[in-house]
């Protein structure tokens, strides 16, 4: 799951900035890019750092992280709530994943960056690119973690369950 990899190395980064922030970001954009040749872009209209809490609060952030193959794949949501202290984003409302196989939608995502874990438990509706995956199925939770490189869709129309590699 070579996605999860970047996007932990991005969402680092941003945590790290996140911190050192004194208050709120307007417009905050850059690129990031770490030494195995993984290119991240990223982009929020606004991001709030409470430092009593440890949260940063970001605002339609967009992110599109380019892989050494040269492939791609962007991730968009409505809100992430960053905890600094236990390393976990929370994506919430309108969430996208846009791969080259297709694109996912979601209302709720974590990412687990000490366990490089990505999970929802929110219904999901998946639409495919390719002709070896339907226009659209739909599933109630998914699941995906860096050791096997897959997505796991659960529940989809006839409680059947499908793993997609990312």
């Amino acid at each position: 799951m070579k996605f999860v990899i970047v996007l932990i190395v991005s969402l680092l980064s941003s945590i790290a900035f996140a911190q050192d922030l004194v208050g709120n970001a307007v417009n905050a954009s850059g690129t990031l890019v770490d030494q195995r040749g993984y290119k991240i872009r990223y982009s929020a209209p606004y991001m709030e750092n409470v430092f009593k809490t440890g949260l940063v609060y970001v605002k339609n952030p967009q992110m599109t992280i380019y892989l050494p193959d040269g492939s791609s794949f962007a991730i968009q949501a409505d809100t992430v709530t960053m905890d600094t202290s236990t390393k976990e984003l929370l994506f919430k409302n309108i969430v996208k994943i846009k791969t080259k196989n297709g694109e996912l939608q979601t209302n709720f995502m974590k990412l687990a960056l000490r366990q490089l874990h990505l999970t929802s438990s929110s219904p999901f509706t998946f639409h495919g690119k390719t002709k070896k995956l339907p226009k659209k199925f739909q599933g109630q939770a998914f699941y995906a973690s860096t050791t096997d490189y897959k997505l796991h869709l659960f529940n989809l129309k006839g409680g059947k369950s499908k793993s997609l590699d990312f």
